[in-house]
């Protein structure tokens, strides 16, 4: 009664605001459709408060329902700041004087009362006054018009006995058609509800694994009736390079053979590398990021070098076009520089000419950077260090030994000591 009073007040003061404001209907309020057996008691019929990402300073829910078919036990709410109170038969009211979480949920535990209800059920309805019902507020605590989707519960005199079934099969693996890369395909699960009586729901699922940037955002929550069919839309974008991306979709289902909290039902994706698209691609040795080094004599002039190479797709467009500059003292590009259209396939030199630094100096630095149609602008490093060659060792005069004049020398020096030996021993 105390939140009903202060929220009275709180409407008096905002009548003449909610009079003005806009309507912004992307905010919402909506209420589930279950089904419930007679008699049976904690039937949970839950509300969804979607803020659609809009600042919100409170907010104020008032649903009423039918109270000779249900009777609300408790009802609870996913954001602390947002209470409720069952007290009234017949209504559930939920009030906040700040701001709550974008989503949040109220669940709330019925009696059901034994009186049977057929489709579309005992109704539960959002009061729509604009006043005294169901409503965001802004920060300053104008009302924001918000939309209201009300909900039901099918009561039942036998228990459901649903279930799910899927094509392709949980546990199987979802191939993508295959196409140009980087282009979007979609596949699809189809969820059929088997049986008769109640409804199932497949609900949070997720993608993950190496591949699930490839694959769009995961399934929204369905229910699938006993005899209806609902639909799990897939899609992914085909890589470019890399071979195949996979993933595993992971789903929660809740049917008569997999009460509440329910069971996860999982799918392996994998999506093919597209065609791929024509493009050039650069590719140089040594990579980009290397440092080109051109030592020599100080103060000299010497020369290093990389070679482009064009890695891309073939076809219309595909020619590499890029322009390299060098900076810093002493650097320049020689030759190769540029290339109005490199094929695939196809490489080019680019030499850079350096003066190395003086000689016991630090070495002379700079860069050579690329501008290209490939997407990307290669840098490399310069450095160029001054290195002294020590001045060659002389050889000493060779006097040739094999002419004719050596030899005959060698011949009258050997006669001669001959000679000179005979006269020694005679004398």
């Amino acid at each position: 009664m105390k939140n009903r009073v202060a929220f009275s007040k709180l409407a008096s003061v905002c009548l003449l605001a909610l009079a003005t404001s806009p309507a912004v209907l992307a905010q919402s309020f909506s209420a589930s459709n279950t089904t419930a057996v007679i008699n049976t008691t904690g039937h949970v019929s839950t509300l969804t408060l979607n803020t659609n990402g809009v600042a919100i300073g409170g907010a104020q829910v008032v649903l009423n329902y039918n109270d000779t078919h249900l009777t609300a036990v408790s009802a609870t709410s996913s954001d602390p700041n947002l209470t409720c109170n069952v007290a009234v038969a017949g209504r559930v009211s939920c009030g906040a004087f700040s701001p709550i979480a974008a989503v949040t949920t109220v669940t709330i535990s019925f009696n059901v009362a034994g009186t049977e209800v057929v489709t579309p059920g005992s109704a539960l309805v959002f009061d729509a006054d604009p006043v005294t019902g169901s409503t965001y507020f802004d920060p300053g605590f104008d009302g924001i018009t918000t939309a209201l989707t009300n909900g039901s519960v099918t009561i039942i005199t036998a228990p459901p006995d649903v279930t799910l079934s899927y094509a392709p099969a949980a546990g199987s693996t979802i191939t993508f058609p295959t196409g140009v890369a980087l282009t979007p395909q979609n596949a699809s699960i189809t969820v059929t509800g088997g049986g008769t009586v109640g409804s199932g729901t497949v609900t949070g699922c997720g993608i993950t694994g190496p591949g699930a940037a490839a694959f769009g955002t995961p399934p929204a929550d369905i229910t699938v009736a006993a005899g209806a069919t609902g639909t799990l839309p897939l899609t992914c974008t085909l890589p470019n390079t890399g071979g195949a991306a996979t993933a595993t979709l992971t789903c929660t289902e809740t049917d008569s053979d997999t009460p509440a909290p329910g069971a996860p039902r999982t799918w392996n994706l994998s999506c093919p590398q597209g065609t791929p698209v024509p493009g050039p691609g650069y590719t140089s040795a040594p990579a980009p990021g290397s440092t080109l080094n051109c030592d020599g004599t100080p103060g000299g002039a010497t020369t290093t070098s990389f070679t482009v190479s064009n890695n891309g797709n073939p076809g219309a467009g595909s020619d590499l076009t890029f322009t390299c500059t060098a900076a810093g003292a002493g650097f320049s590009i020689v030759s190769g520089g540029t290339s109005a259209g490199l094929a695939i396939g196809a490489s080019q030199s680019v030499v850079v000419g350096c003066t190395p630094s003086a000689e016991g100096a630090p070495p002379a630095t700079g860069t050579v950077s690329c501008t290209t149609n490939a997407g990307v602008t290669p840098t490399y490093n310069l450095s160029s260090t001054g290195v002294i060659v020590p001045p060659p060792v002389a050889r000493p005069a060779i006097v040739p030994a094999t002419s004719y004049w050596s030899q005959a020398l060698l011949v009258l020096l050997l006669a001669g000591l001959g000679m000179a030996f005979v006269g020694f021993r005679r004398s």
